[in-house]
């Protein structure tokens, strides 16, 4: 177990200290990002989050300011809430489980009705829920471009998607990771072969993109959002779906190899 904890230990310090990383947002302002920090640096003082997991549904309340006085309510219900701050990050968290959430219903088409009352401001609305995405993926091609198509139930407002490129070269493992904006009427995108035609001949590479439909409300302070994920990923080994495992293992291998 300690060598399994050494070795991840290692795989973080080769991701942190040897990547480069390019980013491009294609001129999309970063309300959907993945660091909790770049909300603050937008202004928004608290988020909610309704988060669905296949069948699983939870909510992630984030505050930037600290709290006087709290009430959160679901449909009319109010809900218990608990308060945990994280430093570093200096953000106040609270997790709301579905077992917490009885009388809600998070299925798609279902309409939440939310209300929050923080330091006297009120933010309230009412936020639809989505049906999962169908997308048929190309396969990844270093000679193409990467297209792919989806379908979903209802539109939503709007569409995000990212991409993840990691390769190696002789100074160690490169990132290069791209976002867009899609419109909610849209259902098909195609990210240009530019972006990675040029490490095909990397020893390593990893492809990853992930597609989230998205549903929001922006209350200038609070931003409210719920959304559905559909991810493709291929590896150089094959250009088939491969498996979290699978990934994990190719990195350790890497690393070892690296060692020797």
């Amino acid at each position: 177990m300690e060598k399994l904890f050494s070795m991840v230990v290692l795989v973080v310090m080769l991701f942190t200290f040897t990547s480069c990383t390019s980013y491009d947002d294609n001129g999309f302002n970063l309300v959907f990002t993945t660091n909790i920090g770049d909300y603050e640096n937008l202004g928004f003082n608290q988020l909610i989050h309704i988060y669905k997991y296949f069948d699983e549904a939870s909510i992630y309340l984030y505050s930037f300011v600290e709290l006087d006085d709290c009430e959160f309510k679901l449909n009319g219900e109010e809900i218990d809430i608990e308060w945990n701050y994280h430093d570093p990050g200096d953000y106040w968290l609270c997790i709301i489980y579905e077992d917490d959430m009885e009388n809600i219903n998070f299925d798609a088409g279902e309409k939440v009705d939310y209300y929050m009352e923080v330091n006297d401001e009120v933010y309230e609305g009412e936020l639809e829920m989505l049906a999962e995405l169908e997308v048929d993926w190309n396969e990844f091609d270093f000679d193409e471009d990467f297209e792919f198509d989806w379908n979903i139930d209802e539109e939503p407002d709007i569409y995000n998607t990212r991409m993840y490129f990691w390769y190696t070269l002789d100074v160690g493992l490169e990132l290069i990771q791209k976002m867009w904006k899609i419109d909610g009427n849209k259902n098909e995108f195609s990210i240009s072969k530019n972006i990675y035609e040029d490490y095909e001949e990397s020893s390593w590479h990893y492809f990853y993109v992930r597609l989230y439909a998205i549903n929001y409300v922006n209350h200038e302070e609070c931003l409210v959002w719920t959304e559905t994920i559909a991810y493709y990923e291929s590896s150089k080994e094959s250009n088939e779906l491969i498996t979290p495992h699978e990934r994990m293992q190719e990195i350790l291998e890497m690393f070892k190899n690296k060692l020797n």
